[in-house]
């Protein structure tokens, strides 16, 4: 794995919410307890990219919404 100095990371109701810069773009991941992928969102620009780290972040942050994950 690279040395990437952007990541982010959070753990909302037992998923894992990633954020890391890929090259010349960023990518958010969550992931499940088994380390099943759930969403993936890329973005070319940082601003966006945590953008999208909050927004997993809230959206799941909702039990109802991580019903499909357990």
């Amino acid at each position: 794995m690279t040395n990437n100095k952007f990541q982010l990371k959070a753990t909302v109701n037992g998923l894992t919410i990633s954020t890391v810069k890929i090259g010349k773009d960023y990518e958010t991941m969550v992931f499940d307890q088994f380390r099943n992928e759930l969403k993936v969102m890329t973005a070319h620009y940082k601003d966006d990219a945590r953008s999208n780290h909050m927004y997993c972040a809230v959206h799941y942050a909702n039990p109802k919404n991580c019903i499909h994950a357990i």
